[in-house]
């Protein structure tokens, strides 16, 4: 099964910013906005792909294929560290630990500055 979260992925590790608590006036890092608008969309874009079906024959393979909007260098990593937290908090995974995912693929696709995505296969092992 191949699912497609539109867009740019930003990187969640990058992506901080330091703000004040309000109540104990102590300083905290939180995600930026940019990626908690990105995630927002991609948990959508996966809900409506997946349409209630969850994963059940684990462990899987995930390959991850990242189409990007510029030729920016991107880390993969980083990036792939936010698409695995999207599937699970999406509920197409259980968790992204090696008892539910055995085999992580990443791969660049290449520049499109159309369609910038990630192709996201779910094969199982």
């Amino acid at each position: 099964m191949t699912l497609v979260v539109p867009g740019d992925t930003p990187s969640k590790k990058n992506g901080k910013r330091i703000i004040t608590n309000n109540r104990t006036g102590k300083p905290m890092i939180i995600s930026s906005t940019r990626h908690n608008d990105w995630e927002k969309g991609a948990i959508a874009a996966l809900a409506l792909q997946f349409a209630g079906y969850k994963v059940t024959d684990y462990p899987v393979a995930l390959s991850l294929t990242f189409y990007f909007s510029n030729k920016r260098a991107h880390d993969l990593d980083n990036v792939a560290a936010s698409i695995m937290d999207v599937l699970v908090k999406s509920g197409v995974l259980e968790d992204d630990s090696t008892k539910y995912v055995n085999s992580l693929t990443l791969k660049f696709g290449g520049v499109d500055k159309e369609n910038p995505r990630v192709e996201i296969d779910l094969g199982e092992e």
